[in-house]
């Protein structure tokens, strides 16, 4: 089945948004793990961890969404 044009730049836009929070969430969490007085590299394991899983949380749940307008 093929993607209206009208959905494209929404999936597209719901794409960008997810990068952008899960980059803010990934800073955060490293300079809040860096305030409480972590190592630089254990700093950067937690930042890198919070971009994976907010990447995941959101990328599952704009999958059920798109499945659910078809």
């Amino acid at each position: 089945m093929k993607a209206s044009l009208d959905v494209l730049p929404l999936i597209s836009l719901a794409m960008f948004t997810t990068v952008v929070v899960a980059l803010l969430t990934a800073a955060v969490t490293g300079l809040l793990s860096r305030l409480d007085g972590a190592t630089v590299p254990r700093a950067l394991l937690r930042a890198g961890a919070a971009f994976g899983s907010s990447i995941l949380v959101v990328a599952s749940l704009l999958t059920v969404i798109t499945s659910a307008i078809k």
